[in-house]
């Protein structure tokens, strides 16, 4: 593939959300429903409980959210050409995602619906957090008007899921988009959503994915296995060169055909907010890859990034973010 000077380093597709982000406790949790990091769709437990579910709660911040998303703004800050593709409500949040999502082309983002919202309640310290995801009714409108000259133009296409009422049929969707793309390397980053399909249903994702991002719970789950240092060898059999398998506050476990080797956590002067970590992680990740950089030297990159993303809530803490990594 040749590269060019008007060439994206990488383009972003997934749901593109508003976070509101709550300090709470487990017992509240408890009693409108939900455990804690048992995350859900917002009509699934709320729609008959909305005040009860926002009673007593005190917002802290709102940010700019979604997988992808939270991956871009990292990559914009520090300096790579980055576009994102999805679809925002003519409303008061999309107006703040369009005020908040500096240096990230939004040339392909849509106007339908509204602004997909997600509530983020935090519990324990910053230590644990549940998602309550309103999702945008219009988002399937992203897959009439893709332009894949758009996405095919660029060195990286990201992937993570887009929430809709009818996740099953997006994802097929998905499935068909991906075999659409031809010429960028795919990343993938499926979380507990896509993982729940299955390993055979990802199976068309896989085989043309580059690297590939979960935790550790999604490592097990997906493979149904205890064991997520060989399942993590195993997943190269299905197509992704590079498989990364996040371990909270042991680090980060990468996994290539030729080495696999455990990059430890930096602890972080404080905790506000883990929520993002793993996205953040990516993000530092795959500038690496796009700048050369050895799987050690992203792996450290990606590290040091998810650190200091624990310090605030949502992408605040990209305000004091300095770029030495090259």
């Amino acid at each position: 593939m040749i590269y060019n000077e008007s060439m994206l380093d990488i383009i972003g597709l997934g749901s593109i959300f508003v976070d509101y982000f709550f300090e709470t406790e487990a017992d509240h949790l408890k009693k409108v429903g939900l455990g804690i990091e048992e995350d859900c769709l917002w009509e699934d437990k709320f729609k008959e409980n909305q005040k009860l579910f926002l009673k007593g709660l005190e917002l802290k911040t709102k940010s700019l959210g979604g997988m992808t998303v939270n991956t871009l703004m990292i990559l914009s800050k520090m300096g790579l050409k980055c576009g994102s593709l999805g679809i925002i409500g003519n409303d008061t949040d999309g107006n703040f995602v369009k005020e908040k999502i500096k240096g990230v082309n939004i040339d392909e983002v849509i106007e339908g619906g509204n602004t997909a919202k997600c509530f983020c309640l935090i519990t324990n310290k910053g230590q644990e957090r549940t998602f309550v995801v309103y999702e945008n009714k219009e988002e399937d409108m992203v897959f009439n008007k893709i332009n894949m000259d758009y996405i095919n133009n660029s060195k990286f296409v990201h992937l993570s899921p887009f929430f809709t009422k009818d996740m099953k049929l997006t994802f097929e969707k998905v499935k068909k988009l991906v075999e659409k793309i031809e010429g960028p390397k795919i990343t993938f980053t499926p979380s507990a959503t896509y993982v729940g399909y299955g390993l055979d249903k990802l199976k068309p994702i896989l085989k043309k994915t580059e690297v590939f991002f979960s935790n550790k719970w999604e490592m097990e789950s997906l493979n149904k296995s205890k064991d997520f240092v060989y399942e993590s060898k195993k997943l190269l059999e299905y197509g992704p060169k590079i498989v990364i398998c996040t371990l909270g506050s042991e680090g980060v476990l990468v996994t290539t055909a030729d080495k696999q080797f455990q990059q430890a956590a930096i602890k972080p002067k404080k905790i506000v907010d883990s929520t993002g970590a793993g996205d953040t992680f990516a993000g530092g990740f795959l500038y690496g890859l796009v700048k050369g950089k050895t799987v050690e030297e992203a792996a450290q990159i990606g590290t040091k990034l998810a650190s200091m993303s624990l310090s605030e809530y949502g992408e605040g803490w990209l305000d004091s973010l300095v770029n030495d990594f090259d």
